[in-house]
């Protein structure tokens, strides 16, 4: 079984968060619907919310249950064909540092900085 630091799985929510937020707001967009199909909107538009704020609140896991019922209800609205969107990921940058870190010195710290901005 794997297991996961809290802090991945923070960053792992906020990058559904923000793709989330990303995708309702094209649905916003592109909405040719009914007032029914407007109201599971909204309700899409509350649950977002709601992970944004239990994610401010480091709750993690009922932030990811939030922002995954904002998913479903706007997949939901585009299978009926009253959204138009498109769900892309961006892909996080990774870079490859070299060194023997055995005792750590401030130059050290700047060096990864730096590379942590690339």
């Amino acid at each position: 079984m794997s297991t996961v630091g809290s802090y991945e799985v923070a960053s792992r929510v906020w990058t559904y968060i923000d793709m989330v937020r990303k995708v309702i707001n094209e649905a916003k967009e592109t909405f040719k619907g009914n007032d029914a199909q407007k109201e599971v909107l909204k309700q899409a538009i509350l649950y977002l919310k709601d992970a944004e704020y239990y994610y401010g609140v480091k709750d993690y896991i009922t932030a990811l249950s939030c922002v995954s019922y904002a998913e479903g209800l706007i997949d939901a609205l585009r299978a009926e064909g009253v959204i138009k969107v498109s769900w892309v990921r961006k892909r996080p940058r990774k870079v490859l540092t070299g060194g023997t870190f055995d005792i750590l010195h401030p130059g050290h710290i700047y060096y990864l900085s730096e590379a942590y901005k690339m």
